[in-house]
């Protein structure tokens, strides 16, 4: 009952404290940093037992979204100062794709698909232990203009890295999930509690779990904005259109080259990523774990997201900042002359509006 009444809460403070985001105005030449407030956000302590337990108490009109810990990434991240690549991510927004661009950038795909778990055990056990590739926040220096470094942050729509990140963690329950104090010990938790689990969570500045990072924010706010200056933010969903890794501005990746060094190499991890069913009824953020985890695919990541006010208050508030970064992302210069990015980016931010509701 706790947990539905949690819900049911979350969904009227949803629905009468979304506000639109605002929309960015183009400007030509020199890109303005995106500045979006989805819903307003609370500040200060909480005073009220029931805000304590996660329950907005009645009348309460702000959004207290979660907030990442750190800068960067090391799980998610890859370095290789011999060449002046920074590859970043976060988990489960793109972090084994940059594991597998960086090896096949550097030539060990070969070597990596030897390793069980191809390819994170090779690239936190042999490659990262290496001098100088261990991914750091001082690593971000070197972003700046005129330093020769080269540094790309892949980020994901929000819409579908919440999902995964709750199937993620409910799937390693003894490492990820049983820790997450927030969620009460429910291992079988449908994704409407794991949502209640995370306004929990965002009251809690001070909480913290091992492994968080899959369902922490993917972004850190700048004091210049959404996006930090020096950094390449490319939408993972391009990668995947006709000619995404041909874009000018992401030759010294040379992710043309994966699959065949992949292929070469015989490296497969498919079963790391997870079949998606095309369509689905919606309804699904109410399917215990177990029934989401036997169905024969996994339903439709759109199909949790069926109630507008549950969406803008787990999207558009709680990870508020990945909207905005996201957003921004889709509205700087630097990839705007790529097909595949303007054709990925419509597609995305359309599903923003249309499933979340969502003014982008």
């Amino acid at each position: 009952m706790h947990a539905i009444r949690t819900l049911v809460l979350l969904i009227v403070a949803g629905a009468s404290i979304a506000k639109p985001l605002a929309r960015h105005a183009r400007h030509s030449g020199t890109h303005h940093p995106q500045k979006v407030h989805p819903i307003p956000v609370a500040h200060g302590k909480s005073k009220a037992t029931r805000q304590d337990r996660g329950q907005p108490a009645a009348g309460q009109r702000q959004c207290q979204p979660l907030v990442k810990n750190g800068e960067i990434s090391p799980a998610a991240s890859m370095v290789d100062p011999t060449i002046k690549l920074l590859l970043m991510s976060s988990p489960k927004a793109g972090a084994t794709l940059v594991e597998r661009l960086m090896l096949a950038r550097v030539n060990l795909t070969g070597a990596a698909v030897h390793f069980k778990g191809y390819p994170l055990r090779y690239s936190h056990e042999v490659f990262q232990q290496a001098k100088g590739r261990l991914p750091t926040p001082g690593h971000l220096a070197s972003c700046a203009p005129g330093t020769g470094w080269l540094c790309v942050a892949i980020v994901r729509n929000p819409l579908d890295r919440a999902i995964s990140s709750y199937i993620h963690t409910l799937l390693y329950w003894k490492s990820l999930g049983a820790p997450f104090h927030e969620l009460d010990g429910n291992a079988n938790a449908s994704f409407a509690e794991f949502a209640a689990a995370l306004d929990r969570r965002a009251r809690k500045k001070a909480s913290h779990s091992p492994g968080d990072g899959h369902f922490m924010p993917q972004s850190v706010p700048t004091r210049t904005g959404a996006l930090r200056p020096g950094v390449l933010y490319v939408p993972i969903e391009m990668l995947t259109e006709p000619g995404g890794y041909a874009c000018h501005s992401l030759a010294r990746v040379r992710g043309t080259g994966l699959k065949a060094a992949e292929a070469a190499a015989q490296g497969d991890n498919s079963r790391h990523y997870i079949t998606k069913a095309t369509s689905s009824p919606p309804g699904s953020e109410h399917w215990s774990f177990a029934k989401v985890r036997s169905a024969k695919k996994t339903p439709n990541y759109d199909s949790f997201w069926n109630n507008t006010a549950f969406c803008r208050k787990v999207v558009g508030c709680l990870y508020r900042a990945d909207v905005e970064m996201y957003v921004s992302a889709c509205r700087a210069p630097a990839l705007e002359t790529c097909a595949a990015f303007r054709s990925a980016c419509e597609v995305q931010l359309g599903r923003l509006r249309d499933v979340c509701g969502l003014d982008v």
